[in-house]
């Protein structure tokens, strides 16, 4: 929201979601913000709750929807997880979620969101906007690969007896 500092958009976002409308700023919620931000609250929830009517008509009628937090929750874990499962099972490409993010190799991106997008539809009957965040690799020499199905030096490996060993008495890696 242009204009509103992007921790009080979440604040007021995540409230609404979760009891209503506000009336007011909670004390503490607004002594924490002043803490942690070193700076006034100074938006009132009839400001924001005005921005974010305008943006997202959603809010104009949300004490009357029948959905919760809980709700929108449940979907975002099912669209995640199916794309987890579609990629590894019929692509063999693994990935790793992030909060409401997926990590895949940079050759796999344009992969995840095509089904990222078709599983957010298939759950939600809509078509989210989906970010790029992909990182470039830091400038400098890249580290050596190690070769396939190799453990490193000092690994632990797996079994009963890794445990209970000190590190003297382990064995070195086995490679499996």
């Amino acid at each position: 929201m242009p204009g509103i500092d992007r921790e009080i958009v979440k604040l007021w976002t995540v409230a609404t979601l979760g009891t209503g409308h506000l009336k007011r700023w909670p004390k503490r919620q607004r002594k924490k913000y002043e803490e942690e931000h070193g700076k006034k609250f100074a938006v009132t929830v009839a400001e924001i709750r005005a921005a974010m009517e305008k943006k997202h008509p959603v809010f104009l009628t949300w004490d009357d929807q029948k959905i919760t937090w809980a709700d929108l929750m449940f979907a975002e874990s099912e669209a995640i997880l199916g794309t987890m499962l579609t990629l590894m099972d019929e692509h063999g490409v693994p990935s790793l979620c992030v909060h409401d993010s997926l990590i895949v190799g940079r050759p796999h991106l344009a992969l995840a969101k095509g089904i990222l997008e078709k599983r957010y539809q298939h759950v939600c009957g809509i078509k989210p906007v989906l970010k790029d965040k992909g990182r470039q690799p830091a400038p400098g020499p890249s580290l050596p690969r190690r070769p396939p199905n190799r453990r490193p030096a000092g690994g632990v490996s797996a079994g009963p007896s890794s445990a209970t060993t000190s590190r003297r008495e382990r064995k070195a890696p086995q490679q499996v």
